[in-house]
């Protein structure tokens, strides 16, 4: 640009003219100009970095957040699934041993083991497998069978932490679970039951009739009608029984 005064040469930020010695008033303006624009970049060069590193700071949270949620979910997901998975693995293994499991069943069964039999579907997994239904019921009853031995060992043993009187209920509850077992529902009854089912059901209530009238000192005459009265009446006899023992 030119001095407005003499014409000479000037540089934008010459803020005189080197030649007349004239003020260079664009100089002052542009001077003016730029302080005002450093000042705002530096404000906005401020602001931007601080947004920068809040940003930042909020990032990482939302990025731990998010990956502690994915997690919680991963955890969430599995564990629901464990279960589902420990089953198909079971069921692939009793479809693969059926032949073997059904012939050491039939003769456990036929012995009347009835421990054995509890112990067998126990270890194998077979009292809810789809591939064992025909065995469900004679592998439920004889579970049951085995808590009423456990509670019969509560009342007899010494030094036992449960009372008379709480172990004498659990077993007259027990042995009443027992019973039902006689009486399915039409569903059970059709799809759970067949010959070797209700033998072994009569057999062993028939085992536990003995048991009970053995254990508590029930009389034959109340013996005859035992589960057709009351659950409560079932426990006060056997209650009197066990104290008229001792």
């Amino acid at each position: 640009m030119k001095c407005e005064f003499c014409g000479n040469n000037l540089g934008l930020e010459d803020e005189v003219c080197p030649a007349c010695g004239k003020a260079n008033r664009f100089a002052a303006e542009h001077n003016r100009d730029m302080k005002k624009f450093k000042t705002r970049y530096d404000s906005t060069q401020k602001e931007v970095i601080e947004n920068s590193r809040k940003f930042n700071k909020l990032t990482i949270r939302v990025t731990i957040l998010a990956v502690m949620i994915a997690l919680i979910a991963i955890s969430i997901l599995v564990a629901s699934n464990s279960y589902q998975i420990q089953r198909y693995r079971e069921e692939k293994i009793v479809e693969k041993n059926r032949d073997e499991y059904v012939k050491r069943l039939d003769e456990l069964i036929e012995q009347r083991d009835y421990t054995a039999v509890n112990m067998y579907c126990s270890a194998n997994r077979l009292s809810y497998s789809d591939y064992m239904k025909d065995y469900r019921i004679v592998c439920e009853i004889s579970r049951t069978y085995w808590s009423f031995l456990e509670y019969t060992d509560y009342l007899f043993k010494d030094g036992s932490y449960m009372s008379d009187e709480e172990a004498v209920e659990h077993l007259a509850d027990i042995a009443t679970r027992i019973h039902k077992y006689k009486e399915p529902a039409d569903y059970e009854k059709e799809h759970y039951y067949n010959e070797q089912t209700i033998s072994y059901v009569d057999d062993l209530c028939a085992h536990v009739d003995v048991l009970v009238q053995g254990y508590f000192h029930i009389s034959d005459e109340d013996m005859e009608h035992f589960w057709e009265i009351s659950d409560a009446r079932r426990k006060i006899l056997m209650e009197e029984g066990l104290k008229n023992e001792e």
